[in-house]
């Protein structure tokens, strides 16, 4: 079973765009793999774009001139995978949820205890500023 988590931004209207992530969502990877290789507006963006993912990873795009598939070595290394893209599941089901306000989203998303949250230009986890330091709490 996966260590699931969610991702969302607040967008400049105030709505809470979120994903779920369904493996691998404590700090030390999906908390690290954020500030390192998503920490500005535009990168956050791109990300919830994708839609619901099974992991996160440093690429968001796989290299097209070579195989890339959903599944245990069959997809591209260090490449996130997302359920739509690499996996053709219904954009219906794997779209980004919209909320009003940050309770909401964390009440609608109850299945985890790790929320990060990009929000005035940083990431933050579970309502704390993501340092160098929440690498060291797993759990």
């Amino acid at each position: 079973m996966g260590t699931k988590a969610t991702i969302a931004i607040k967008t400049e209207t105030g709505e809470i765009k979120s994903i779920y992530v369904g493996h691998d969502g404590y700090p030390s990877h999906t908390g690290k793999t954020l500030i390192e290789n998503y920490n500005n507006p535009e990168m956050a963006e791109n990300l919830i774009r994708l839609g619901d993912l099974s992991f996160l990873d440093k690429n968001l795009e796989p290299d097209e001139t070579k195989p890339h598939e959903f599944g245990y070595k069959k997809s591209q290394p260090n490449v996130t995978l997302a359920y739509h893209r690499d996996n053709n599941e219904s954009w219906a089901d794997t779209k980004p949820n919209i909320y009003n306000t940050i309770q909401g989203w964390r009440d609608s998303n109850n299945y985890t205890k790790y929320y990060y949250l990009f929000i005035d230009g940083q990431w933050t986890l579970n309502g704390s500023p993501i340092t160098e330091l929440t690498f060291e709490f797993d759990n």
